[in-house]
Formats: structure tokens, sequence, C-alpha cells
């Protein structure tokens, strides 16, 4: 479903209880730190994290109470075949990288922008 192009760009931290927001910031923090890659897409950015199930459950976690707060943002979490990394993408209106440059979810200086998050069987 594609992103209206009048969303506004604004969190919503009313729509967490205080418990929900600390587990959102620490999860936030985790999955940043986890992150083994990030790169460019058209609309935003991916994370490719491991594979583990614990991971999985966190990103999920993560997503389903970032999204709450933050509406106007598209998440994706793809899981690659053969126990392959997993990818967290977001994506969103335009200004969203901006957005999540701010937040700290844009690749580390130097770091190359491959398009899409799809690794081949041999980079694994």
């Amino acid at each position: 479903m594609a992103q209206p192009s009048e969303s506004t760009i604004a969190c919503d931290l009313a729509a967490l209880s205080a418990e929900e927001r600390t587990r959102r910031a620490e999860l936030a923090v985790q999955i940043r730190s986890l992150a083994t890659a990030v790169v460019e897409i058209a609309d935003g950015y991916a994370l490719r994290l491991g594979c583990e199930s614990e991971v999985a459950r966190d990103a999920l976690d993560w997503i389903l109470l970032e999204s709450r707060c933050c509406p106007f943002l598209r998440f994706e979490l793809i899981v690659e075949a053969e126990r392959g990394p997993l990818w967290v993408r977001l994506g969103g209106p335009g200004g969203i990288k901006e957005f999540l440059k701010a937040q700290g979810l844009a690749p580390a200086a130097g770091c190359v922008s491959c398009g899409q998050p799809s690794i081949s069987k041999e980079q694994r």
C-alpha cells in the first residue's frame, strides 16, 4: 500500500505508555547496535541483522511499538531464505531519509549505498 505523499513526519509518543516508550527506546538501541549493515533504499534505509530468532522477535517488537508512535513510517521485516540475514526496511514520504538520519538509522560515513538489501549466498 502506497504511503500518502502528504504524510506529516511527526512522532506521537503519547501513543505509547511510559513502559512502552522505555521498551521502544531499549529495542531501538539494541537493533541499531546489532545492524551489521545499513543501506540506502529508494525511500529510506534497510538494516541488516543476524538470523537468530531472538533478533527477529526483538525486531518485530520494536517495529510494532515504533509504528504506533511513528505512523508515517513504513516497516518491512524480511527473512532471507536458508537462514540468511534479517532485514528491517524503513521508508516513507519525502523527507523520511533526513528524519531517519537524525534518529541514527542512516549508513555511517563512507558506507556505500547498494540500493536493495539483497545479499547473495556467497556474501553471507
